[in-house]
């Protein structure tokens, strides 16, 4: 088990943001990623709290996701998000 730490201040909130990241993959989708984002957009939406606790696996996905996705702004929220990895 793996924890991310969420931020809820600023212009961009982590649980938005990591859901959306997990919504648009930039390349399309296959049915079998699409049920493990799934999986993980549930449970990031039924977190309360300032920690996401995932499995490892579903910790890497959306880790690797996050750190891969084409951002098109720059914003010091989105580096805090990417630093709640850590």
């Amino acid at each position: 088990m793996k924890t991310i730490k969420l931020h809820d201040g600023g212009t961009f909130k982590s649980k938005r943001v990591l859901k959306e990241v997990l919504e648009l993959p930039p390349q399309g989708c296959t049915i079998s990623a699409m049920r493990q984002r799934i999986k993980i957009m549930d449970l990031i939406e039924t977190t309360e709290g300032d920690q996401l606790a995932l499995e490892d696996a579903d910790y890497e996905l959306l880790k690797g996701q996050f750190h891969a996705f084409p951002f098109r702004l720059v914003h010091k929220d989105l580096v805090a998000i990417a630093d709640g990895f850590d």
